[in-house]
Order: structure tokens, then C-alpha cells, then sequence
């Protein structure tokens, strides 16, 4: 079914954001440009960033695709207590 389907889908997205992420901190790179963001930046986007991604639902994730195609505008806020408070416009 399409339910299950697009579950899977996310989830696939899911664990090749999670290996991509792992692998990027075993690179000296990675820490610099997080060190320098956090601090030349004001921004921690990294921090948790696992445990916010998996906090975010396949079904908020088909609304605020389907607010993408209709044309809407959408503002993402990132905060520490949620990865992704969509307001939709």
C-alpha cells in the first residue's frame, strides 16, 4: 500500500542521513566547520541532530511536501526542543 510504501521510503532516508552523518565526524573537516558555525555563526545545527531527525514524522514530512508543490510559503524554525515547526502560509 502507498502508506507503507512512502513509510519505508522515509525511513530508507532516514538511516543514509544517519550513516552519511556518522561517517562526516570521522573527518577532521566536519569538526572545523562545526566548530566554526557554532561559534563564528551563533548556529548549532548539529547538536542531537540524530534524535531531531528521528523526532520528525513521515506523515509532517508528506504535509510539508505537499505544501512545497501547492505553492505555499513555508518557514522552517529550528529550534532545541524540535527539529522542524513548520508554519505554512
Amino acid at each position: 500500500d502507498d502508506e507503507a510504501f512512502g513509510n519505508a521510503v522515509v525511513d530508507t532516508y532516514k538511516k543514509l542521513i544517519q550513516t552519511s552523518y556518522t561517517l562526516a565526524q570521522n573527518n577532521p573537516e566536519y569538526w572545523i566547520d562545526t566548530i566554526v558555525r557554532r561559534y563564528a555563526d551563533g548556529r548549532d545545527l548539529r547538536t542531537k541532530i540524530i534524535e531531531k531527525m528521528n523526532a520528525v514524522s513521515g506523515e509532517k514530512i508528506k504535509y510539508t511536501i505537499n505544501a512545497l508543490f501547492s505553492g505555499s510559503r513555508i518557514e522552517l524554525i529550528i529550534t532545541n526542543s524540535s527539529f522542524a515547526n513548520v508554519n505554512i502560509e
